[in-house]
């Protein structure tokens, strides 16, 4: 009974360091911690693992335009002929003086009495008489110029001898003709103010002692 016991214990003491001297079995492939999860084979990006910092809102675009710079008016009704001239251009201007104003172009002088230099308003048919010694000496008007008392051309012969009394006909008579009024602000220029069936059918503004028109 005593030797079957032993020898029992003998095999199962046997068969305990068989066991363990098969060692761990190898397995083909990374280790991982027991527990956790595969590793993958892709690296993370930094740019995935850095928090993305908060973005400041975008200003909100202007709607408001640009102010817009003064703009000078080329429209005729906005020029007065008189006292002193039309614009910039002015009685008594030398002839460089005139052309350097942008508003006058061509040059020519007329063999008749007096000699006087011609000119024309840019972009019209309207005449600018140069006077020898007295420089620029009249100017014509066009379009819808109006003088600082308001004739222009087509006003009515009532109109105008309201706004100048001392308009007179010297040529003509009755609703045709022309005469010669005093400008108010001015006393060396002139008005010489043509009347065709009872319209203004041209006005000039005129300085005194010029020879260019009657």
């Amino acid at each position: 009974m005593t030797r079957t016991r032993l020898a029992g214990v003998v095999l199962v003491g046997a068969l305990a360091v068989a066991g363990c001297d098969d060692g761990p079995r190898r397995l083909d492939g990374n280790a991982a911690p027991a527990g956790g999860s595969p590793p993958t084979s892709a690296a993370l990006a930094p740019s995935a693992l850095a928090p993305s910092a908060p973005g400041s809102p975008a200003p909100a675009p202007s709607t408001t335009p640009p102010a817009a710079g003064p703009k000078p008016s080329t429209s005729p009704a906005a020029l007065v002929l008189g006292p002193q001239g039309l614009g910039a251009l002015k009685l008594g201007m030398t002839l460089e003086q005139a052309r350097a104003t942008g508003m006058i172009v061509g040059y020519k002088v007329e063999d008749f009495t007096g000699h006087c230099g011609i000119s024309k308003l840019r972009g019209t048919n309207a005449t600018v008489f140069f006077t020898p010694g007295l420089g620029l000496s009249s100017i014509d008007m066009y379009g819808g110029i109006r003088t600082p008392e308001g004739i222009r051309l087509g006003s009515s012969i009532d109109g105008v001898r309201k706004a100048y009394p001392d308009w007179e006909e010297i040529v003509g008579g009755g609703d045709t003709g022309y005469g010669w009024a005093d400008t108010p602000g001015n006393r060396k220029a002139g008005y010489r103010i043509d009347v065709r069936k009872g319209k203004v059918d041209g006005v000039a503004l005129a300085l005194e002692g010029q020879k260019c028109i009657e």
